[in-house]
């Protein structure tokens, strides 16, 4: 019964990381919303444009650094010390209160690395990946559309697959995360999908991160080296 609490929670903390960041930077947080596919927060851009948005989508994966750290210590601390041993491969009951909470602490780690990895290097919008993909295009110089459209063929693409392995592994394979995956692509997709709309009819202006100050109406510039000021 923990393991749902346990999700719940994490997702909770990646987005109040989203939050904290945007507070942090001058920007306004209305409310966090949690769902069936993850969460997502409510907020009003912050002052210092593509660059602050960039640190606001980094900031929500971020969170699950130290929440795996503490799973960690958690589990180093009911296996006297068993780092070495420490794998996925669990089963979900073992020995009582103390292999309960191995287990716990075990799969709750790699929760945390496995929502690091999805939700930063996966260069889908609205994922934080695409996030920082679209900031990272306009900060090195990319004209709105172009950014726009470059992150939408990203997300489609990423998101065919996704949702392509998802259902190949829930009917063939028989694995129950296969469907949640598959959701999830068909959500992406339809994200990307509408951004691509928005961009090839000219209505960025609408769309809730590229119609933000410091992405609309960017003209396409030369490259400009993070070190030169």
């Amino acid at each position: 019964l923990l393991y749902g609490p346990v999700l719940f929670f994490t997702v909770l903390l990646h987005e109040l990381g989203h939050a904290f960041a945007t507070k942090q930077l001058g920007g306004s947080v209305d409310s966090i919303v949690l769902w069936p596919l993850g969460g997502f927060t409510l907020c009003g851009p912050p002052d210092g444009g593509a660059a602050d948005d960039l640190k606001v989508a980094v900031a929500g994966p971020l969170t699950h650094v130290p929440q795996s750290l503490l799973w960690m210590a958690i589990y180093a601390a009911t296996t006297g010390g068993g780092i070495p041993s420490f794998s996925r491969d669990f089963l979900l009951v073992s020995g009582g209160l103390k292999g309960f909470v191995t287990v716990l602490s075990a799969h709750s780690f790699w929760l945390n690395i496995d929502l690091l990895v999805f939700n930063l290097l996966i260069p889908a919008y609205p994922l934080d990946g695409g996030r920082c993909m679209a900031a990272g295009l306009i900060i090195y110089g990319y004209g709105t559309q172009k950014a726009a459209l470059a992150t939408a063929y990203a997300s489609m693409a990423v998101a065919a697959m996704m949702a392509f392995w998802g259902l190949v592994s829930f009917i063939h394979l028989n694995h129950p995360t296969g469907l949640f995956a598959s959701m999830v692509g068909f959500y992406v997709f339809s994200s990307g999908s509408r951004l691509y709309n928005l961009a090839v009819t000219g209505r960025l202006a609408d769309h809730p991160i590229f119609g933000r100050p410091g992405f609309e109406a960017q003209e396409e510039a030369d490259y400009v080296p993070l070190s030169s000021s």
